[in-house]
């Protein structure tokens, strides 16, 4: 039916007209052929606010005719009109239930004398019914609020449901799986007989919700018989008030919908039918019904779904009544969630304007209530305004705060709309434009709560709102942050100082923090970023920003505690997604932040691992179908709430692990843990900072472990010492030491890695018996706990005792003596004394051309033109028979290169050489033309061999650090350590130009400050190592310089970073005062606070130790978040 001057009844492929008088139709509705025998059809329509139901009989052979054949006249204006549909297997019976505005409904049969007649059979009338019945006179008890008619149709599948669960049961009885009491199982054996008579006899029903809560039930049986005699209509019973209906408002529309059954049942109390209900103003509900328990008379056969938990209902379901039945639900697309109240309180607003307010619920069964509703059509941004169902919006020219559930606004009268439950206020603003918007929140401030209002050209405005009094709302005027900004997000507690600020993305790609009341900016630093789409903070100090387009998507994790110390970029992640990633923080305390973000249909979970982060989990939200995410945010610390178009699904945050939901706050405490005393990493951390105590019971424990299977707990000290008053080692030690090397079996605890355990300990043994000083029992304690692959110059270079750690690091070349071994000691860097690298480079160059099963004599040239011997390289010329190029070099060598015009063609010998792209042969041409400079150059730019440039340059210049040399660690190691995020190499560069401001500016500020980096950075390129503290420590103590070079506040504040970083490690220590040291008190411990008191505690070994893979656990990539609770809507 259409609306216009004849409305059109189109049957299968042809059109027929039927004029009807110019209404707009409401509703038609066609039935099934009479008998099927019969190529008829009837249909029924009514128009709008008509009491009027037309009824046609529509001929569907090959001329098509249509016949008005009834029009059923009502007392009231007619709701809906529906056709029986029959149980499957059942001849069709065409019977019209038409229902009026007052909840009565007429059933309407066609008589077998007069086919083409419906004649009114029954009437529902549930209000005089119950009056009749009810010894009461409340009003509530009489009015209708809503009538549900079922068919027998439907009503078929939910009994059958019913019964196979009913047999089941009995068979579990039978069986011996389940026990059953005598009284039990009467009721049972009733309850099917009931349900299978109601089955027999094709039983309609009726449903009439009333005002005080309770239910009517009518029940039509024999409708598909014959004879219209045996057709019965009664009213079977009426349940006690199950349901509030407190925000019913009218009309309501109420939807029988059966389920399907289940073949495993583990509940006795299952539903087998839902009712859905909405009103025109957007209210949604359902309730499960289970058709045993209702039409038996059980109000517990009718309860709420506030959320939808699975197949299972609670064997005892919680009384319906105390939750409302209708609740406002969005019904077009959620544009933004703000969650307030420590997560308790949600304000969701959808693209039609309407803004609801939600309550978190956890009583028994977790689930969000609305509570308040309002819409405004012009409405483009939302915000919530502290706990209480107050919120601000920004519509075109004006800001309103509107508080939801109140009729007035205390103090301010003259300023407020009135409107039924809510009471509003306006402020003109200038014209802005939905995209102008930047960022449009709330954060609380003392006693008040401030709002923001950020523009993308860089504009803030800001109003203060009291909680009560005059003035509730004050504009505090227009500021300005930058030129700019592309994202902005702002954080109530931010870390350190829990205090409200904002933090800005600027169009130039520099991130701002800015704080205080004043609005000054703290922190800033350049992100190098570009397409910048969102970001969102975390309390802990995370800062996470989607940048990128089309569907290549990239999110870069910052860290601003790290900010001062070094470029704060953590972790970046490259997503493909059609849709634009949304994020959300959680800040769990003590335990670190997890980081949601939404790819598509899945939610991904991010948490920190040690200095790094990792996938902690996923949720896959399979039931949304083709339909994408669009926001995410977490409430009460630890749920997670997602929208995907009108909908919303709350999660209980449960990692799946091994089959077992594991709670996600105890998965981040066992990540946050510290590493254990016999970890590797965390032994070699303790013999730098100096834990003797500490190292000798890790140590004594670890030798234990031969014998038993078993780790107890050690006693923890904190107690420092230098490492030259180290105590004595054990020779158990020696001896697990050499089994672990040998790789010989050990009851060591799973996971454990044998062979960087056999370095750690083989480091604290030298440590403690070689005879040098501290900064060379430093250089040896990293040296033998990396296994002779990493020497620290600055600590090297520093020792006074340089001719031992010689002797040490020369056993790296015992068995065979190489170039690589002898660079892989650096020692041509760090040796002060030039005097001591000439034998070793004769050494190097005498074996070079030894070694190896082919002759190639030019490393060894390059060696020795080092060391200005052009004898040597003669002699090894004549001796390398069958090289290509050994009858040119003998004829060349002959000549004197103290002549100028020799060393000019050794030069142009060398470029030729270059050309030919055979560079180590150029820069030995380049030596012997006296060329030192551009034989250094084409090491370090050619070869990419900063160490051989060095040694070059070390040996070939008479002084310890001759010009050339110094020339190189200024113009190529210092920007190669700075460019690498390599403080150690420069901080030795640094020492060795003696540039005392450089070298604390290496070690304690971010690389950038130092030079300018132009290309985003690799996450975490300039991390520095916590251990750099104890060069300054040594320092401070041995040279006065360093005390001009900075504060005692950058002292403090580097000292609190270092803390940080160490427990991000995994390896917590309160450093305790030197004499050298602070004169500020300060700690490591998990919490950043001081403990004078404790001194000791034990510390108890970990199940796995940090250093596995996070991929290795369970949890780590697989887990999957469990569907706590779903609050769905379609």
């Amino acid at each position: 039916m259409g609306q216009g001057p004849a409305c059109e009844l189109t049957v299968a492929h042809r059109v027929v007209h039927a004029r009807a008088a110019p209404h707009a139709a409401r509703s038609l509705v066609a039935g099934r052929p009479v008998p099927r025998r019969c190529a008829t059809c009837t249909c029924a329509a009514l128009t709008q606010n008509d009491t009027r139901v037309l009824v046609w009989h529509v001929s569907t052979s090959t001329h098509p005719t249509v016949q008005l054949v009834a029009k059923l006249r009502q007392s009231r204006p007619v709701q809906a009109i529906r056709w029986r549909h029959p149980q499957e297997g059942h001849e069709p019976v065409p019977l019209l239930v038409v229902t009026t505005w007052h909840h009565v409904a007429h059933v309407y049969a066609i008589l077998p004398d007069e086919p083409m007649a419906l004649r009114l059979w029954a009437s529902i009338d549930a209000a005089s019914d119950v009056r009749d019945i009810s010894a009461g006179d409340a009003p509530d008890m009489t009015r209708v609020v809503a009538l549900l008619y079922c068919d027998a149709g439907r009503l078929a599948l939910a009994l059958q449901h019913d019964l196979s669960l009913l047999a089941l049961q009995e068979q579990r009885v039978l069986t011996g799986v389940a026990t059953d009491t005598r009284e039990a199982a009467e009721r049972r054996a009733t309850r099917r007989r009931q349900l299978e008579q109601y089955l027999a006899k094709g039983a309609d029903l009726f449903l009439a919700l009333m005002g005080d809560g309770s239910m009517v039930v009518y029940v039509l049986m024999n409708v598909d018989r014959g004879s219209p005699t045996l057709s019965q209509t009664f009213l079977s019973l009426k349940v006690p008030p199950c349901i509030s209906t407190e925000l019913t408002q009218p009309p309501l529309m109420l939807e029988f919908m059966p389920l399907a059954p289940l073949r495993h049942a583990p509940s006795s109390v299952l539903p087998t039918a839902l009712i859905h209900g909405q009103t025109a103003s957007g209210l949604r509900g359902m309730m499960a019904v289970s058709l045993a328990l209702l039409l038996d008379g059980d109000p517990g056969g009718l309860f709420v779904q506030d959320t939808i938990m699975g197949p299972d209902i609670d064997e005892k379901p919680l009384r319906a009544h105390v939750q409302p039945f209708l609740r406002a639900e969005h019904r077009s697309d959620i544009v933004s969630l703000q969650v307030a109240h420590r997560g308790r309180t949600l304000l969701s607003f959808s693209r039609d304007g309407v803004l609801i307010w939600w309550e978190l619920c956890a009583n028994g069964q977790v689930a969000l209530h609305s509570k308040h509703q309002m819409r405004l059509r012009d409405a483009f941004a939302t915000c919530a305004l502290g706990h209480s169902a107050k919120v601000a919006v920004l519509c075109p020219g004006a800001l309103v705060v509107a508080l939801l559930g109140e009729d007035g606004w205390a103090g301010t009268p003259n300023a407020t709309m009135a409107l039924h439950g809510m009471s509003a206020q306006r402020f003109e603003l200038p014209a802005i434009e939905p995209d102008q918007v930047a960022a449009f929140e709330c954060v609380p401030v003392q006693d008040a709560h401030r709002l923001y209002l950020v523009l993308r050209d860089g504009r803030l405005h800001t109003w203060s709102v009291h909680h009560q009094g005059e003035g509730a709302v004050q504009a505090e005027g227009w500021h300005t942050l930058s030129s700019s900004v592309e994202g902005v997000a702002l954080v109530p507690h931010w870390h350190p100082g829990h205090r409200a600020a904002l933090l800005a993305i600027t169009q130039g790609g520099e991130l701002q923090v800015w704080a205080d009341e004043s609005l000054t900016c703290t922190l800033s630093w350049p992100t190098h970023l570009t397409h910048v789409q969102w970001i969102r903070a975390s309390a802990h100090g995370h800062i996470a920003v989607v940048h990128g387009h089309a569907t290549a998507w990239s999110i870069s994790i910052y860290d601003s505690q790290l900010a001062d110390v070094c470029d704060p970029l953590v972790h970046r992640v490259s997503i493909h997604a059609q849709n634009r990633p949304q994020l959300a923080w959680t800040a769990m305390d003590q335990v670190g932040s997890v980081l949601a973000v939404s790819v598509d249909n899945r939610v991904d979970l991010m948490a920190q691992a040690d200095s790094s982060w990792a996938l902690l989990g996923q949720v896959l939200l399979e039931e949304l179908g083709g339909s994408v995410i669009s926001r995410v945010e977490w409430m009460d610390g630890h749920r997670l709430l997602v929208s995907s178009t009108c909908q919303l699904f709350l999660y209980d945050a449960k990692l799946r692990a091994n089959d077992t939901w594991v709670d996600l706050l105890a998965v981040m405490i066992e990540r946050s843990q510290m590493r254990t005393y016999y970890d590797p990493m965390h032994l070699s951390m303790c013999l730098q900072m100096g834990l003797h105590e500490n190292v000798v019971a890790s140590c004594t424990q670890i030798a234990a472990a031969r014998t038993r299977h078993h780790w107890p707990p050690i006693t923890w000290s904190w107690e420092r010492a230098p490492l030259t008053d180290a105590p004595q080692t054990q020779p158990e030690w020696a001896e697990v030491q050499a089994q672990l090397a040998q790789g010989e079996a050990w009851s060591g605890p799973p996971g454990l890695e044998a062979e960087p355990l056999a370095h750690a300990m083989r480091a604290v043994q030298e440590v403690y018996s070689s005879p040098v000083d501290e900064a060379g029992r430093q250089c040896l304690a990293v040296w033998y706990a990396s296994g002779g692959r990493e020497v620290r110059w600055v600590w090297a270079h520093l020792s006074r005792d340089q001719a031992t750690l010689h002797s040490k690091v020369a056993a790296a070349w015992e068995t065979r003596l190489t170039w690589e071994r002898v660079k892989a000691t650096g020692i041509f860097g760090w040796m002060r004394e030039r005097a001591v690298l000439v034998p070793l480079m004769e050494q190097v160059a005498r074996a070079a051309f030894a070694s190896g099963d082919d002759i190639d004599p030019v490393l060894s040239t390059l060696l020795y033109l080092a060391l200005r011997k052009p004898t040597m390289v003669r002699s090894i010329w004549r001796r390398a028979i069958g090289h290509s190029d050994q009858g040119k070099m003998q004829a060349f060598l002959a000549h004197d290169f103290s002549s100028e015009r020799w060393r000019i063609a050794a030069q142009k010998n060398a470029f030729a050489l270059m050309s030919q792209r055979r560079f180590l042969f150029a820069a030995a041409f380049f030596l012997l033309g006296g060329a030192l400079q551009d034989a250094v150059n084409v090491c370090v730019r050619q070869l990419d061999d900063m160490d051989l440039a060095i040694a070059v340059a070390r040996v070939y210049e008479e002084d310890d650090h001759g010009p050339v040399f110094l020339r190189l660690v200024e113009q190529h190691v210092v920007p190669h350590a700075l460019a690498t995020g390599d403080r150690w190499l420069g901080a030795w560069a640094l020492l060795v130009l003696d540039r005392p401001r450089d070298f604390v500016q290496m070690l304690t500020r971010p690389l950038r400050t130092l030079a300018t980096n132009q290309e985003a950075p690799a996450p975490g390129w300039d991390w520095p190592d916590p251990c750099l503290l104890l060069v300054l420590e040594h320092c401070k103590a041995t040279m006065p310089w360093l005390d001009a070079a900075w504060t005692r506040e950058d002292e403090t504040r580097y000292v609190l970073n270092t803390v940080y970083r160490l427990e991000r490690l995994g390896t917590c220590f309160q450093l305790t005062q030197r004499a050298t040291w602070w004169a500020c008190p300060f700690c490591a411990t998990g919490a950043l606070r001081a403990r004078p008191s404790r001194r000791r505690r034990p510390l108890s070994p970990r199940p796995l130790p940090r250093t596995v893979p996070r991929s290795a656990r369970s949890w780590a990539s697989g887990g999957h978040l469990r569907p706590r609770a779903r609050q769905s809507w379609t």
